[in-house]
């Protein structure tokens, strides 16, 4: 390790630090690393060179710390569990980081927090994910909206290009986030790995026309041993012959891929330590974990629960079933859309939504004012033009539900009273509907994020890596988990690269 520039504190009270530290080269990083120790040097700014493997690292010492106490993550003071605590912290202090673990310990809770807190701290962060579901979850934006990414293959050798509105963007933008990352395929990942290079490199900006050179802190979320990026049939062929070494996509096996890691192990969804603990042999393709959930299992179809499917056909055929086995008169609501709509922006919101009285929907939305929460079940009582009557399963309280407006925004900078650029969200479309969807099935792909107090599991056509372990983990209680045939190993898909990768993290 070398040193430089001046000591901190000297001939003055010492005052607590902020380290801020870069975890994987962009580019040219020889260039850079003296570019940045000889700029330190100049205005008298300590630092420190860390060589690891072969590499080296630039970390400024700067005179303040950012607060990142568990009981100071937000203004309620709501705490962290010891390894959110430590995902926190890496986060605020502007590593280049990735936050992974299990399902139900708190990885979105966490990245909220962190959010919250680099935004209090003056960071400009842009907050995204692959669909509109998971944007919407962590208050962001799509990845395609926000950052300009093309449709379809991206070829590895082609350089990125950047509009001017994301360009503008970048040039304002000190971190980047997103979340589901185990959903981004690699192709997609190194594009944006592409465009964070470019915005590193000296350039002109698009506003003020001067040379800067912005590094942008990337902070990454999600599960990869849950489900996999999506490579349609149309695409699969090309796929594989411009990827025949990553035929799943995983970003991670991407050699940009170079990021510091937490790993949350405290599972807080589910209580029970013994399915906690078999849900984690599940995820890491263990078949030793399977003895406890089948033999602990609901021993028969649960009432008011939710089917979870394996593909979107037979998630249809359920809710069509339960729907056409009700009499009397069905409603249909047509979804209204303005500006620009994409299919994944819309996400699981029916465009055509069929109801009838008597039948069971699951709310998608909070609403504080009439007294429902996103996932909650209910009961059609009546039928009205734009809204509908409901009874909560939770407490038969009977409310309202209306239309509601879905904005799709875009991340665009803007330049306040003090001159001071910042970033703003821009609506540029929206869609209208009731927040509800049928809730006697569901895809796992849906489902993914979700909990549920009771579910069927109709595990027939499983197909993916990591569908399983998504099913299995969206209840809070194994006992309040049915499926019909015992869970055999040979039902465990869970790609060789990811047990490895989440090998070499342990």
């Amino acid at each position: 390790m070398m040193r430089g520039g001046a000591r901190p504190g000297a001939g003055r009270k010492k005052m607590p630090i902020k380290r801020q530290s870069h975890s994987f080269r962009l580019f040219d990083a020889e260039y850079f690393l003296l570019k940045e120790c000889q700029d330190a040097i100049k205005v008298g700014t300590s630092f420190k060179i860390t060589f690891d493997k072969g590499k080296g690292y630039f970390e400024k010492i700067e005179k303040k710390e950012v607060q990142t106490t568990a009981v100071d993550v937000d203004e309620k003071g709501e705490s962290l569990t010891a390894d959110q605590e430590r995902a926190y912290r890496l986060i605020m202090s502007g590593a280049n980081c990735f936050i992974t673990g299990g399902a139900g310990v708190g990885k979105s809770y966490v990245l909220k927090h962190a959010i919250n807190g680099l935004e209090r701290a003056g960071k400009r962060v842009v907050t995204c994910a692959p669909t509109g579901i998971a944007a919407r979850n962590i208050g962001g934006a799509t990845l395609h909206h926000t950052l300009g990414i093309p449709i379809g293959i991206l070829e590895p050798n082609k350089e990125a290009s950047i509009s001017k509105r994301v360009q503008e963007l970048l040039d304002v933008t000190d971190v980047i986030v997103i979340d589901e990352i185990s959903m981004v395929r690699v192709d997609v990942f190194d594009w944006i790995i592409k465009i964070i290079e470019a915005e590193a490199k000296p350039h002109y900006s698009v506003s003020s026309k001067k040379k800067i050179s912005n590094r942008i802190q990337l902070v990454l979320c999600g599960d990869f041993c849950q489900l996999p990026p999506v490579i349609n049939a149309r695409e699969r062929e090309a796929w594989q012959s411009v990827y025949p070494n990553n035929p799943d996509g995983f970003a991670f096996l991407s050699p940009k891929w170079q990021f510091k890691t937490v790993q949350l192990t405290n599972v807080v969804r589910q209580k029970d330590k013994d399915f906690a603990a078999s849900l984690n042999e599940v995820r890491l393709g263990n078949e030793k974990g399977l003895a406890f959930i089948n033999s602990h299992k609901a021993k028969k179809w649960q009432k008011k629960a939710i089917s979870l499917c394996a593909t979107n056909a037979e998630a249809v055929s359920e809710n069509n079933k339960g729907l056409d086995n009700l009499s009397g008169t069905e409603a249909v609501y047509v979804m209204d859309k303005t500006g620009r709509v994409s299919r994944s922006d819309i996400g699981g919101v029916p465009q055509k939504l069929r109801l009838k009285v008597g039948c069971r929907i699951v709310l998608t939305t909070n609403n504080a004012d009439e007294g429902y929460v996103n996932g909650e079940f209910a009961t059609v009582k009546e039928l009205k033009p734009n809204s509908i009557i409901v009874s909560l399963e939770e407490d038969d309280k009977r409310v309202e539900v209306e239309k509601v407006d879905t904005l799709i925004e875009e991340y665009e900078k803007v330049v306040d009273d003090n001159g001071q650029s910042k970033l703003e969200k821009k609506e540029i479309g929206s869609f209208r509907q009731l927040p509800v969807r049928l809730g006697y099935a569901i895809t796992i792909h849906r489902s993914q994020g979700q909990t549920y107090d009771r579910v069927n599991l109709k595990l027939g056509k499983i197909f993916a890596t990591g569908q399983l372990y998504v099913a299995l983990s969206r209840c809070r209680a194994i006992s309040a988990t049915y499926f019909k045939h015992k869970i055999e190993p040979k039902n465990l898909f869970i790609a060789s690269e990811v047990k490895e990768f989440y090998q070499d993290l342990a």
